[in-house]
């Protein structure tokens, strides 16, 4: 379903092979199966408790859209965050990686779509609005 839904969308696959993308960044898309499934609760990362915490807390701000919010649990001295739904995993992995704006779209089956943005384009979004 995901990868006709793609392709409804305008999205496309092996963009390489039909020179639609580049060689040397890779294909845009890949299809999915059903086994290419996230799982949740995802555990990630290896943290100190105080990193988990502040981690934990950043996304407890409303303007993340994160709900509920991650937690933190231990792993023995370590810590990890436990994301419970794919927007917060999303936003975790646009705060970590993203540069582009929105870094993810996730298209619901029932026609919702969500944009995440970095928190590096949000802090430069307000800076641009308020010059």
């Amino acid at each position: 379903m995901a990868n006709s839904k793609l392709e409804d969308l305008g999205g496309y696959f092996d963009g390489v092979e039909n020179d639609r993308d580049c060689d040397c960044c890779g294909d845009r898309w890949y299809k999915v199966s059903a086994s290419d499934a996230m799982q949740f609760p995802k555990t990630y990362g290896t943290f100190t408790e105080e990193q988990a915490k502040e981690l934990s807390e950043k996304y407890n701000v409303e303007a993340r859209k994160c709900n509920p919010v991650p937690k933190y649990v231990s792993k023995g001295k370590d810590w990890e965050l436990v994301f419970t739904a794919v927007d917060q995993y999303a936003q975790w992995l646009a705060d970590e990686y993203g540069w582009t704006s929105p870094d993810v779209r996730i298209y619901y089956a029932d026609g919702k779509v969500l944009e995440i943005s970095s928190v590096k384009i949000e802090k430069q979004r307000k800076k641009n609005r308020q010059k």
